[in-house]
């Protein structure tokens, strides 16, 4: 049998008994309150980041590069203050315009310091392998990705220079920059 729905207040004395199925729907009715805020999903994964730091931006000649390391084209103006706190890699690439004839193995090397300095033998290493690249091929350069030494990563003093000529050679270099993620 299906259900009964008894229907009253028709008439004082009238009750109708149906047995007619179910009928038309009825209005919506009104909205509830809030429920309570569900849990607090897991953390998605860390989305790319890589920060570059243009260090040159114009044709530069390392008039006699010397064998022994100094500051890039013998000046500190290249060295500036960096928050590394976010990252673990760093790439120093360079266009070399003119390479060197250096038979000294010459190179353009990233390093760091946790204070400011004007002094090329008070500067670290950056990665845990050196961070340099070669100038005895002319065209783009790289040091490929290398993880950062513990200490780089924080505020640091990031500083640029090159050592390894003939006190002969003049290379030339483009932009030099340094990518960080």
């Amino acid at each position: 049998m299906s259900d009964v729905v008894i229907i009253h207040d028709l008439a004082p004395a009238t009750v109708i008994i149906s047995d007619g199925g179910d009928g038309a729907q009825g209005p919506q009715g009104a909205q509830g309150p809030q429920g309570p805020q569900g849990p607090v999903g897991p953390q998605g994964p860390k989305g790319p980041t890589l920060f570059r730091l243009a260090l040159t931006d114009s044709s530069l000649t390392d008039t006699d590069m010397p064998n022994a390391e100094r500051y890039f084209v013998n000046s500190s103006r290249f060295t500036t203050l960096v928050d590394l706190s976010n990252f673990t890699q760093v790439r120093l690439t360079g266009r070399v315009v003119t390479a060197s004839s250096s038979v000294n193995n010459p190179i353009v090397s990233l390093k760091y310091t946790t204070t400011y300095t004007g002094t090329v033998a008070n500067c670290l290493q950056l990665g845990v392998t050196p961070v340099t690249y070669s100038l005895a091929v002319g065209g783009v350069a790289t040091s490929g990705w290398i993880d950062l030494v513990p200490g780089a990563i924080g505020d640091v003093f990031i500083h640029l220079t090159g050592q390894g000529g003939d006190s002969v050679s003049d290379p030339v270099h483009g932009l030099v920059a340094a990518d960080f993620r």
